[in-house]
């Protein structure tokens, strides 16, 4: 996922990504569709990314190869 920028919607629980190419966003795609209430994310030392949610659950983020 190096990269894609990521967004959620807090109340479907759906996070996005895209990338920038050129100046412009492209690649837009749906890459989760949890129940969680997404809050934020981040990102840890090695480029791990995870997902926070309003309960107080910490998910990482993984590409599906």
């Amino acid at each position: 996922m190096h990269g894609t920028h990521i967004y959620g919607n807090y109340r479907s629980g759906k996070v996005h990504g895209f990338r920038i190419e050129i100046g412009e966003a492209t690649g837009h795609s749906r890459l989760i569709d949890s129940d969680r209430n997404v809050t934020s994310f981040g990102e840890d030392n090695e480029g791990e990314t995870y997902a926070l949610t309003q309960r107080g659950g910490i998910y990482r983020l993984k590409a599906d190869h």
